[in-house]
């Protein structure tokens, strides 16, 4: 039996400055790669942001139209929501010839989804950012927490070798408090057993 010869390409439109042409190799991704792996995958990436790949562009209408359309829907969503923006390019496209039936025919469906895909981005980005706050926060606590702990446990072994007044020289010089941690954490270090 004979099959045709696969080949795999992937086209690129992301916001990420990237080069016309690129290859990714399975192989580059494994951990412990072998001079000749037993499997390869070698995908070409085709840029296909307005302005790149012309000679591409010029040879499939379709393709070079959807990317005119995703430049402009990039264009307005700078100047306005994106919910406004995905409905003004589709209108501009239209207008313009640029995947004019398949806009008529799709356009809720466009709608719906582009706003769903761009919602849902946005939604993991607030998440993430909501996450990373929760944690500098709980960082702030628990780094509070200790430090209240340290200066009590510093404080009571001043007490308890009669130097009580380091205390409060500690409390208004900020270098001599650094100092009197140094040496209480040498202590703890020479009697841990």
């Amino acid at each position: 039996m004979n099959i045709y010869e696969p080949h795999f390409i992937m086209f690129y439109n992301g916001k990420e400055e990237m080069p016309e042409r690129m290859t990714y190799k399975l192989s580059d991704l494994y951990m412990n790669k072998s001079e000749n792996p037993d499997l390869e995958l070698i995908v070409k990436v085709y840029n296909i942001n307005r302005g790149m790949n012309t000679d591409l562009m010029k040879s499939c209408k379709k393709l070079e139209e959807y990317s005119l359309f995703v430049a402009k829907v990039r264009e307005y969503a700078n100047s306005m929501p994106m919910y406004k923006a995905i409905p003004k390019a589709i209108d501009y496209c239209i207008e313009h010839d640029i995947l004019r039936d398949f806009l008529i025919k799709e356009r809720k469906t466009i709608i719906m989804y582009s706003l769903f895909e761009y919602d849902q981005a946005e939604h993991m980005k607030d998440i993430a950012e909501v996450s990373r706050l929760e944690g500098i926060k709980e960082g702030l606590n628990t780094g509070h927490d200790n430090g209240v702990k340290d200066t009590t446990e510093l404080f009571s072994w001043l007490k308890a070798n009669g130097r009580a007044s380091d205390v409060l020289i500690a409390i208004d010089d900020s270098d001599f408090l650094s100092q009197l941690f140094a040496e209480y954490e040498a202590w703890k270090k020479d009697n841990a057993q």
